[in-house]
């Protein structure tokens, strides 16, 4: 495998992993810059198709979603971008101080304050911008579903109903506090999450892998004895897949058992980066010295591991690759400087 360079756009602020796959979809990017300029490119030629500049405030959050609709979040206000004279239309501003934007569904806003330190929050739908809930905590929603949300403080995991606003269950994790945390929701209604414990002689680091009964609250599993803390799940397999270090694992998610486990001599001491992406069979991940990979799960083998030269001028600051994501024999690839690099992929 072989990768040629066709460009790169800089300061792309605002490009999550959802929204990159959602843009994939469209052949089109948008995104913000450091001075809140929108910008839109087209991903075949990487021409301009529009720009906006016309924002008072600071844009944090720019978020395109499965249907190709673009929003943007400054301040209190949340707009969404109309193509067709390429200006943002203010769909909702909120008595709140912030608002950002969950997933494809929902919106939080929220005012936050430090002395005392606490959080009041409203989740908010997309489609017809009522409110579904509302919560006064340091509470993020991790899982979100129609009917209820999933609500984790620290170590407290709560289902909310959003009909009746009402609490179904709490699950209270054990070991040290995790920030990030994976939560993931089965084909099988089993809430997947990792808990951490630090051996205080070696101060490494190990992981259970927790399932709860997403109906009941119930401790479904508890796996111990992992050295990763990330999982990619594989819906059309219903399987987790884990690799990390030079371990590949494959673990049911309905009774937390390996089911596979083999070495991969190639990622030996490879410290891998970022937030691995599972699309078809096929794991990509990035490393800290500048190398892309994709390992597949079927050969259970890697497809490919190559060092990338991100910095041309040796002055630049030394870019750090995060999440590869391919399509159509290109991959895209977001660096720590929000340098987005397009490469086409060759065998």
């Amino acid at each position: 495998m072989t990768l040629r360079k066709l460009f790169e756009v800089e300061n792309t602020f605002g490009l999550t992993i959802e929204s990159m796959l959602n843009s994939l979809e469209k052949k089109m990017i948008t995104f913000h810059d450091r001075k809140s300029v929108i910008y839109s490119y087209d991903l075949v030629d990487c021409s301009l198709l529009g720009s906006y500049s016309g924002i008072a405030g600071f844009v944090s959050q720019t978020h395109v979603n499965r249907d190709g609709r673009v929003f943007i979040c400054e301040k209190n206000n949340l707009f969404e971008l109309d193509f067709h004279d390429f200006l943002p239309k203010l769909m909702l501003q909120s008595t709140m101080e912030r608002v950002f934007i969950l997933n494809d569904d929902y919106c939080v806003a929220y005012t936050a304050s430090l002395f005392p330190l606490k959080r009041t929050n409203t989740l908010i739908s997309i489609k017809k911008l009522d409110v579904l809930y509302f919560w006064e905590s340091l509470a993020s929603i991790v899982v979100s579903n129609p009917d209820w949300i999933i609500l984790c403080e620290k170590k407290r995991i709560e289902k909310i109903d959003l009909s009746t606003k009402n609490m179904v269950w709490i699950f209270e994790l054990e070991g040290e506090m995790m920030t990030p945390r994976q939560f993931i929701q089965t084909n099988n209604d089993v809430l997947i999450t990792f808990e951490r414990f630090q051996d205080e002689l070696t101060t490494k680091s190990e992981y259970s892998i927790v399932g709860i009964d997403l109906h009941t609250g119930q401790l479904l599993f508890r796996s111990t004895g992992y050295t990763c803390s990330e999982l990619q799940y594989s819906k059309a397999k219903d399987i987790l897949y884990g690799l990390d270090k030079q371990e590949f694992i494959c673990i049911n998610p309905n009774t937390g058992g390996v089911e596979n486990k083999r070495i991969v001599p190639l990622l030996f001491q490879k410290n891998l980066f970022g937030q691995k992406i599972l699309l078809e069979n096929k794991i990509y991940f990035s490393t800290s010295v500048q190398e892309v990979g994709c390992f597949n799960v079927q050969t259970e083998d890697l497809d490919f591991l190559i060092q990338l030269d991100m910095n041309e001028k040796p002055q630049e600051e030394k870019a750090i690759l995060v999440t590869p994501i391919v399509s159509d024999d290109r991959m895209y690839i977001i660096d720590s400087r929000n340098v987005l690099t397009v490469y086409e992929m060759k065998n």
